[in-house]
This record gives C-alpha cells, structure tokens and sequence, in this order.
C-alpha cells in the first residue's frame, strides 16, 4: 500500500479502528460515517484494520464524534499508531474450577479476539484483550455464566492490575527450529 500523504494545512488526520471488518467498508460508507459534507475531507484510506480520514479543522469535533459510533478514533500522530490492550476482570477463579483451557475455549467461542496475558488467581481472573474487542467481549461474558457462577465481568481497575502489561510480548516457543544462539539443537550421538 502507498504511504500516507502529509497532512494538508486547515486539516487534521483521524485513524478509525472499525468495529466492523475493513475489507467489507468502501470510501462512500467511510464519508456517510463521517456526516459532513464532502469538501471538508480531503483523504480516506483503508489499510488493514485501520482507515486513516483527513477532516477539515472546522468539522472534526462533530466528525470524530460521528466515527466514535463505529470503532475507536483518534487523532494520527504518524501513521503507526497501534491499538492499547486492557485487562478485563472476571469474577470467577481457580476456587471456582476455572483452569486456562476453559477460558480460552470459552473465549474463541465468544470470538473475543486475540488474548493478551491471562492471570487466573483464587477468586478472579485477569484476561488481556485488545481495546477494540473489550466492549463486545465485556457483554457477551457479563451475560455468561462460568461453571454455574455468574462472570461479573468488568474492565479491571489499574489498582487490580498493578504494573502488569496485557499485552503478551514473547514469541511462543518453537521446537525443532533454530535456538536462541542461532544454532540448530543437535541430536543426540547414538551408541
């Protein structure tokens, strides 16, 4: 894809993250969401999960609140900007029977999106989910209940959280392909 022109003076460059899959979203439903007239945007462009739109200063309190209906918008600083993950809280722990496998079951089964750190402590569990699936997923599991107990589920509060990151950083292990030094774990001499 071609890079992003440079912002023309009087305008100001949106990114939407939709709730909606962007292979399905044309530029004319992108300027329906945004509900001014069309010479006050001056560029949409759709890339992957993002669509980046240029709005006239004049509209863009309207305009972003117009888009807020439809996904996460902000303001595009330079062009790499990248979703925050959050911790949702549930209710329900290993005092409740609640193991890793369930959870993850449970939560491909509610397409929650991709999964961040899972913490599961005594009586509640700490899931880390990107921000644009937190809404969604706070409602499908707030309606669930997890082995006969209801989830109470919730955005966790940063006094639950501590300095714990959501977002899951390391590489899963991959047997069989190059160690960490770079070289290829040798099989065993027979004898």
């Amino acid at each position: 894809m071609e890079p992003l022109p440079p912002v023309q003076a009087g305008y100001i460059r949106f990114v939407l993250f939709p709730e909606t899959k962007t292979w399905l979203l044309t530029p004319g439903m992108v300027i329906e969401w945004c509900g001014c007239d069309n010479e006050k945007i001056s560029h949409i462009q759709i890339k992957r999960q993002k669509i980046y739109i240029d709005i006239h200063n004049s509209v863009s309190h309207a305009v972003r609140e117009n888009l807020q209906a439809h996904g996460r918008c902000s303001v595009a600083e330079n062009g790499n900007e990248q979703l925050k993950w959050h911790f949702i809280r549930l209710g329900v722990g290993r005092n409740h029977g609640l193991n890793v496998g369930q959870l993850k079951k449970m939560m491909k089964r509610i397409e929650a999106g991709p999964l961040g750190k899972i913490s599961i402590n005594n009586t509640y569990t700490l899931i880390g989910l990107r921000e644009d699936f937190v809404r969604e997923t706070v409602e499908k599991l707030s309606r669930m209940r997890i082995n006969g107990i209801a989830s109470q589920a919730r955005l966790a509060q940063e006094r639950e959280v501590g300095r714990k990151e959501a977002q899951f950083h390391r590489p899963k292990p991959n047997p069989g392909h190059d160690a960490p030094d770079g070289n290829r774990p040798q099989p065993k001499p027979k004898r």
